[in-house]
């Protein structure tokens, strides 16, 4: 079982908010579900994939987060993203510590186990063209 976090991030649940509370709507605007609920439920279907004999990897994409971040620093350039989600330019002071802090926060709501693997890309490695 793949678990992605780039697809605008809001898959994750609370994890987000967790890490940059000042993100936060009163609306959660971005959630299809309210971010407890969705939480707990992913934290369910691990523990069933995990009971099942399913083991995860985890596919962190590097200085992509949702595209309510531009609320926690509104200053900094963003780039959109076509997920509802933004990247910050990975050469930003800022990109290694947003990262480390988001997911922190996924691992935090979403425990690992020992034999999880963990997979983290950069946009240059997942651009076409000549190696």
């Amino acid at each position: 079982m793949v678990c992605y976090h780039d697809e605008g991030s809001y898959l994750w649940g609370r994890a987000f908010y967790d890490a940059f509370p000042q993100a936060r709507t009163r609306d959660n605007n971005g959630f299809v579900m309210h971010p407890e609920r969705r939480t707990d439920l992913n934290c369910r279907i691990f523990r069933y994939a995990q009971d099942s004999g399913v083991e995860a990897a985890y596919r962190f994409m590097y200085s992509v987060l949702p595209q309510s971040f531009a609320r926690v620093r509104p200053n900094l350039a963003l780039h959109p993203q076509p997920t509802n989600s933004v990247s910050i330019c990975p050469g930003e002071p800022v990109c290694s510590s947003a990262m480390k802090r988001f997911w922190t926060s996924i691992l935090d709501a979403h425990p690992p186990v020992e034999e999880q693997l963990y997979l983290g890309a950069t946009k240059e490695w997942l651009s076409p063209g000549p190696i």
